[in-house]
């Protein structure tokens, strides 16, 4: 059984300044085939759509390397009952969006109305959110990104306020004034074509069409489609920004060092945590997650694995069983 470890107290000495975190839980299927480090990944991308509001597939175009070493990324982990729960290091998180230039996503955010209408054959109506796949499965995608959405009510006074006739017919007066009410400046309109696997979306500001649009594939292609094109508009009208962390010197910086320490001896820690604390060359040591009797501790700095291997010979007892892997005797 894991034991999630936050090194508050022990280690305390270790860090100046306080560790923040943003919790995410995955749900988790199969425990004994789970991945370790796929799942640290997933919830480190999960984190930074978040923060962003850029889905994976964008961030990593804009740089490939932006989710190497997940595990640098992370403070703890462990599981639940029926999940993957991980606090993801935000701090270490943003550092490395504003090296490869990707703005945060300020809070709050735009939040938007959806209108829900149909098209089967002949035949066109207006729909209740929870009667609809493409309305469940949009809720997720806004859920995933943090961005706030609410569906209409689809009461007696919005049916008599808007007919599907109208919609499709194009009667923009009509969509905005049966939208007043709800006093929420960005109105989405569906309008799902579930036989062909299409969706045609109108999208109004302020009272204004800014997009009317029709998008193809199956029900999660056009759902992501029609999701990050609705985020990049309301980016554009919020705020981003760029934050950026604390200057440190980072021109001798080398990618974080990953050692996996077997049968941990407390004492034989302390004086591996206190040697590593004393080197001029690190720069952080990110609290480890305790497996059983084994513990995984990343090491950021100007050290490379050659040299963390350096100074952990210089300890007594502690010998490399294999590379990456300590145990003491």
């Amino acid at each position: 059984m894991m034991r999630r470890l936050r090194l508050w107290r022990w280690w305390a000495a270790l860090w100046a300044t306080p560790v923040m975190a943003l919790s995410i839980e995955l749900p988790l299927a199969d425990r004994a085939q789970f991945d370790l480090e796929q799942g640290l990944r997933e919830a480190v991308v999960r984190v930074a759509e978040q923060l962003t509001g850029i889905a994976e597939t964008q961030l990593v175009t804009q740089d490939p390397g932006l989710f190497a070493l997940p595990e640098s990324l992370v403070f703890s982990y462990g599981f639940t009952e029926n999940g993957f729960l991980v606090d993801v290091d935000d701090q270490a998180l943003t550092t490395r969006l504003t090296q490869a230039s990707i703005p945060l996503w300020s809070q709050p955010r735009p939040a938007t109305l959806v209108w829900l209408t149909e098209e089967r054959g002949l035949e066109r109506r207006m729909l209740v959110a929870d009667e609809s796949a493409l309305a469940a499965s949009l809720e997720h995608q806004f859920l995933r990104f943090d961005v706030p959405v609410s569906f209409v009510l689809m009461d007696l006074e919005d049916q008599l306020a808007l007919s599907p006739a109208e919609i499709w017919g194009g009667f923009d007066a009509a969509v905005t004034g049966a939208s007043a009410r709800y006093v929420i400046p960005w109105v989405m309109v569906l309008g799902d074509r579930p036989l062909a696997n299409e969706t045609r979306y109108w999208l109004y500001r302020d009272g204004q069409k800014v997009m009317d649009t029709v998008v193809s594939g199956d029900l999660e292609t056009r759902v992501r489609q029609i999701s990050q094109d609705v985020f990049s508009r309301l980016r554009v009208q919020a705020t981003v920004t760029a934050v950026v962390p604390a200057e440190r010197d980072l021109s001798e910086k080398t990618a974080p060092v990953a050692i996996r320490l077997l049968e941990v001896d407390s004492l034989g820690l302390l004086a591996l945590m206190t040697a590593l604390e004393a080197d001029p060359r690190v720069t952080r040591i990110a609290p480890m997650t305790l497996m059983g009797d084994s513990a995984r501790l990343v090491i950021e700095g100007s050290l490379d694995v050659q040299a963390v291997t350096s100074v952990l010979q210089t300890l007594d007892g502690l010998v490399e069983v294999e590379p990456g892997s300590y145990r003491w005797q």
